[in-house]
């Protein structure tokens, strides 16, 4: 009944409309004029306000928590000054609470003794304990109540096998928002804070009407909410689907059926994924646990299906009463594509990009992220740098410049985070000279797991070629195309080449050539030429988008060049007597079925050519996910990276002296000095606490990495060892007193000078294999 009233309320109230529109250019217009200004960021204090207003800064974006008594003042002032200006919620969204199923994060492996837990997880109030022994077995459960979060326990294995506790905390959890009881708070308050502040002339729009810096979709570890209100949405959503709880029980895999509604929406699933135990536990059941088919139980889609429903739901309800209310433009700060979602932009009218600490390399790509989510849209929307660094010394023609750099790939409107009067005046300047960008770029998509070789650039036309979460992968056709493959959200394929230096006119052996599409992009004319079973590209520097196949189109050319490379390197061999009898089969046999079946047989010819030159080289390649011995947590599918997997670690625990380790077995090839070198994702806080071992060598990580490639995974340069030849044992470790969270794709001992190129080694010639190997 609350929600209705304040609705009632806003209808009531509700003004005329203003002026404003975002055109198909995706620039947002108000009373007809372009509004793509350059401005400040600040604090909703009057000391913030007044020194931008005293420098002459009319454009900004004023910070302030929801607050119905402080608004009324903080926008007279503004709107004395003539002032245009956004509000940008800075306090957070209620964080969602409930039994948090994270079996990697919370996770403690290798107890054999006895064993105190001592952990704070911020917020808790009890968590249910799991011992497991390394039989997969559940050994213990118990349920530890915690003190001001502060969670203690004593466990004691049965045996001095390696046992592994699981930790199932019910907790506030930050990026997962409460969408009941809290959130119903936070939009009233909002709402009765925009009711006292009228229908403001400055006001240009409301940033992040949820709240500050919680992530909206669900990405995170799976919660069980415990409040009534999400129960009964729970249960009201499965009576729908299913009528009975008896049905749910079976649907979800359970041994023992109740039907039992209450206890239904109560239960907890102990896993997510691959991780976890095959059971269910209900909170008013402590003592005992569930037995579950995890494998094909629906549970995880029934709750994170009604999360999604909700959360979608709740937003175009809040926005709706904002409308009414209030008529501006509503955005939301940019804080990661998620995935499967559709674009944020169909939610809201503008998209920010907040982008602090970050350099301008990376700003640049964060404002291309926002404006992907901008393009994709089945609205029109815009896109704002909503923070970007003031940088030192900066003048006016300093700041335009790295606008008009941004605004290249579609940002429509700046905003520097400062407070310094001297550089309020050199932003109040860069807006006097700022003029609005005329129209919007064509954009090109590619996948976040194909980054390098594909990056974010302006191509001739002009096109933005961007970041996107659509399922796709980088393309291996060796060394003279690049290449890869997309699948958008309808499901449609398209794969896209492009090549370095002079174009190259090559075929395409293909089951079916007359379905293909062949899409220029640019000024590039690939001028193709069909057959029945094959056609011909021009590959020039600008991409070629090809669409309309069933399996991937090989160009002969990668073939070739592969066929010929692999016989080389195995002549090479046979000079030093090793056996390559199956490589050679492999060349004959793909040759003979390249026609038929010319992806399979182009696939099979290059992982075993790759595979080859692993084996016969002088460096050294481990894979991440090989670790002889590891606490770290799971091996990942991992999009973009070698072999498509990397070892991960992601917990969140706070334990005193926890070190994470993977231990990998090398078969050194050379006695010489050889460069260490790590492929990984690994955020920045974290750097300084990664450390590889090499017997009594420690190796850290430098300040910078190099070669970027994937989804935020680049190279490592540590250092220069030397091993002796044979069996040795290195180990990696991280220091996890306050959680760790990273991906190992590979390590790399090297010889010679190695230069990463994204999963690639160094080509193998035929005098490495006489020395190496």
């Amino acid at each position: 009944m609350r929600f209705l009233s304040v609705l009632l309320a806003v209808s009531c109230c509700a003004l005329a409309s203003a002026n404003w529109e975002v055109g198909s250019d995706h620039l947002l217009r108000w009373d007809s004029e372009p509004y793509a200004p350059i401005g400040a960021r600040v604090f909703g204090s009057d000391d913030q306000i007044d020194a931008a207003l005293q420098a002459g800064v009319r454009d900004l974006i004023v910070e302030a928590p929801v607050n119905p008594a402080a608004w009324p003042g903080m926008v007279s002032k503004l709107e004395a000054a003539h002032a245009r200006y956004f509000i940008s919620i800075s306090s957070l969204c209620p964080p969602g609470k409930g039994y948090i199923v994270d079996p990697q994060g919370y996770r403690i492996a290798n107890i054999n003794h006895h064993y105190h837990l001592q952990t704070t997880i911020l917020g808790s109030e009890r968590a249910l304990l799991v011992l497991v022994a390394p039989d997969k077995s559940v050994s213990q459960i118990q349920t530890v109540e915690a003190k001001d979060g502060l969670i203690v326990a004593d466990i004691e294995p049965y045996s001095s096998n390696d046992y592994t506790l699981l930790m199932y905390p019910l907790a506030p959890i930050i990026d997962t928002p409460d969408l009941w009881e809290a959130f119903d708070i936070h939009r009233d308050s909002l709402l009765m804070a925009l009711k006292g502040i009228g229908q403001p002339a400055g006001l240009r729009g409301i940033i992040n009407p949820l709240g500050a810096q919680i992530n909206v979709r669900y990405n995170g570890p799976r919660v069980v909410p415990t409040s009534p209100a999400a129960r009964s949405e729970f249960r009201a959503f499965l009576e729908a689907r299913y009528h009975q709880a008896e049905t749910v029980e079976r649907a979800w895999g359970l041994q023992q059926i109740s039907g039992d509604w209450n206890r239904v929406v109560r239960l907890v699933p102990l896993w997510w994924k691959d991780r976890g135990i095959p059971y269910m536990w209900d909170p008013e059941n402590p003592d005992k646990l569930i037995g579950c088919d995890a494998k094909h139980s629906v549970v995880w889609n029934d709750r994170n299906g009604l999360a999604s429903d909700t959360v979608e739901r709740r937003t175009e309800h809040l926005m709706f009463s904002l409308r009414k209310l209030i008529d501006v433009p509503i955005l939301e700060d940019w804080n990661g594509f998620g995935v499967g979602a559709r674009s944020r932009s169909e939610l809201y009218d503008g998209i920010g990009a907040q982008s602090s600490g970050l350099s301008s390399e990376e700003s640049l790509e964060l404002a291309a992220q926002a404006c992907s989510e901008v393009a994709r849209g089945a609205k029109n929307a815009f896109a704002l740098a909503s923070q970007l660094d003031m940088p030192l010394n900066a003048t006016a023609a300093d700041l335009n410049e790295e606008v008009n750099s941004m605004s290249a790939f579609g940002i429509r409107g700046a905003f520097f985070r400062t407070s310094n009067p001297a550089q309020l005046k050199v932003i109040a300047a860069a807006n006097g000279s700022n003029s609005a960008p005329s129209g919007f770029p064509a954009t090109l998509f590619y996948p976040e797991a194909a980054r390098n070789p594909a990056r974010t650039q302006l191509l001739p036309g002009p096109i933005a070629w961007l970041p996107c979460p659509y399922a796709g992968n980088r393309m291996d056709f060796g060394s003279r195309i690049h290449a890869y493959r997309l699948e958008d959200m309808n499901g449609n394929g398209q794969l896209v080449l492009w090549c370095d230096g002079e174009p190259i006119r090559t075929r395409f052996q293909v089951v079916n050539a007359p379905k293909i599409k062949v899409q220029q992009v640019g000024i590039a004319d690939p001028k193709p030429n069909f057959s029945a079973n094959y056609f011909d590209l021009t590959i020039s520097q600008l991409p070629v988008v090809v669409t309309g196949f069933s399996d991937l189109p090989i160009p002969k050319i990668a073939f070739d060049e592969t066929t010929q490379r692999y016989g080389t390197i195995i002549t090479a061999a046979t000079t030093r007597h090793l056996s390559v009898d199956d490589d050679n089969f492999t060349i004959q046999d793909s040759m003979a079925s390249y026609k038929d079946t010319p992806s399979a047989s182009y696939q099979r010819l290059r992982e075993s050519y790759l595979k080859l030159q692993r084996r016969l080289g002088s460096a050294t390649w481990i894979e991440g996910e090989n670790a002889t011995k590891t606490n770290f947590g799971a091996v990942e599918i991992a999009p973009g990276t070698s072999g498509g997997r990397a070892l991960s670690v992601d917990s969140t625990l706070n334990l005193a002296d926890l070190v994470y380790y993977a231990e990998y077995t090398v078969n050194s090839r050379s006695a010489d000095d050889q460069e260490v070198w790590i492929a990984a994702q690994i955020p920045v806080s974290l750097r300084g606490k990664v450390k590889l071992r090499l017997g009594s060598q420690v190796l850290t990580l430098p300040d910078r990495s190099v070669s970027p490639y994937g989804m935020g995974f680049a190279w490592y340069r540590l250092g220069v060892t030397r091993l002796p030849l044979g069996e040795s044992t290195i180990r990696l470790e991280v220091e996890g007193s306050s959680g760790a969270s990273m991906m190992v794709d590979s390590i790399v001992l090297s010889p010679g000078v190695f230069k990463p190129n994204g999963t690639f080694g160094p080509e193998l010639t035929p005098s490495d294999v006489i020395k190496g190997g």
